[in-house]
């Protein structure tokens, strides 16, 4: 059979051609699919930064609702510590002031910030925050052998009381003392000759000698009996237990729980009067034992060791001696003023329970004041 080049060469080009078609067709579904794929990541993304921006958005949205949440129990200075504890922390805030606030623990009672009072080196309360978990910054919550079961505000009242007892933290001693005004409040029903209940009398009586009594034991004025159920005040001190009681009615009063038709405040309003009669015969006593002291020393002087009474107005000046310490009449030659004791080193000099005898510029009479162990009380006779 005869061979025909032509033919061969014209076969051979038709199959180059044929490769070469479908080499640029391989090469076009390739860039398309290349294209599409550019186009397709290029799509996701795009939906990938929409999704992030999205959850980013929500997640900002839900913060924004927590902090303004979390402003409604929690100070200043404690949101921008919590500002930083992010969702978890905020949420963990919120719960804890809701599961508080039953017992009247809110504002800084309910997180409690690390302080420092000293030097610039020093690390500073955020400083400390920042090392402590927000868990042992938060107050706790009562255990449930903590929790009142009865029926009656007269026994919540006692319930709060015995708690208060034996309260070892400062978080426990206020959410006690809350919950005793709040049980107060509650018994305020007056009869139906709008006398205030015996129950609401008697509850108030012991929820002020309750709350003093604390007081005292936390100043160490006092101490517990041996059968642990009354309350010793310890002699000696008496300055001292008068501003610790003054500033347990003074919280009392000034508890936010405190409403206006509390036979509580009627109570504690009354207290506070007694307090200043207390104050002020303590004051009349030191003054009265000086001008006795200097009197029976002026006889003595007077008179011979032979003399009849000679030996028993010496024991009476001896016995007057201690308590004629315990009061400074006011000194011409070192005029100390009512506005000069506001600088504690013009009466650091005298010893605790002195009575001072000062001048008063603004009226031009002669006042007094009582020294206590870190400061002082103005007796207003």
């Amino acid at each position: 059979m005869a061979f025909s080049l032509l033919s061969f060469l014209g076969g051979a080009a038709g199959a180059g051609s044929q490769i070469l078609d479908e080499r640029r067709d391989q090469k076009r579904r390739d860039d398309v699919t290349a294209e599409q794929r550019q186009w397709q990541i290029a799509t996701e993304a795009r939906q990938a930064n929409a999704n992030r921006k999205s959850q980013r958005d929500a997640d900002k949205r839900q913060l924004d609702d927590l902090m303004e949440e979390a402003a409604l129990h929690f100070n200043e200075d404690q949101m921008k510590y919590l500002g930083g504890q992010g969702k978890a922390g905020l949420s963990l805030a919120i719960t804890r002031a809701k599961e508080l606030s039953p017992y009247g623990i809110k504002g800084a009672d309910i997180l409690k910030l690390p302080s420092i009072n000293s030097g610039k080196d020093m690390p500073t309360g955020a400083d400390l925050s920042k090392s402590m978990r927000l868990t042992d910054l938060l107050a706790p919550v009562p255990t449930a052998s903590k929790m009142y079961t009865g029926n009656s505000f007269e026994g919540l009242a006692i319930h709060a009381m015995e708690n208060l007892r034996v309260a070892t933290t400062e978080e426990e001693k206020t959410m006690w003392e809350n919950q005793l005004v709040e049980a107060n409040n509650l018994l305020a029903g007056k009869n139906n000759k709008n006398e205030f209940k015996d129950t609401a009398i008697k509850t108030a009586v012991q929820t002020t000698d309750a709350i003093v009594n604390n007081a005292l034991l936390d100043a160490n004025l006092a101490q517990m009996s041996l059968d642990k159920q009354m309350v010793v005040r310890r002699e000696g001190n008496q300055a001292d237990v008068f501003n610790t009681i003054g500033r347990a009615y003074t919280n009392i009063l000034s508890n936010p729980a405190m409403e206006s038709n509390s036979v509580l405040k009627d109570f504690v309003t009354k207290k506070q009067i007694e307090l200043s009669s207390d104050i002020i015969n303590f004051k009349n006593t030191s003054e009265s034992n000086y001008n006795k002291f200097i009197n029976a020393s002026e006889q003595l002087k007077n008179m011979s060791n032979k003399d009849e009474g000679y030996e028993e107005l010496t024991d009476t000046v001896n016995a007057l001696r201690p308590a004629s310490d315990r009061y400074e009449p006011f000194n011409p030659a070192e005029p100390l003023t009512l506005e000069q004791v506001k600088d504690p080193s013009k009466y650091m000099k005298y010893s605790p329970n002195t009575t001072i005898q000062v001048l008063d510029e603004s009226t031009g009479t002669y006042k007094h004041i009582i020294r206590t162990s870190n400061g002082i009380l103005v007796v207003h006779a």
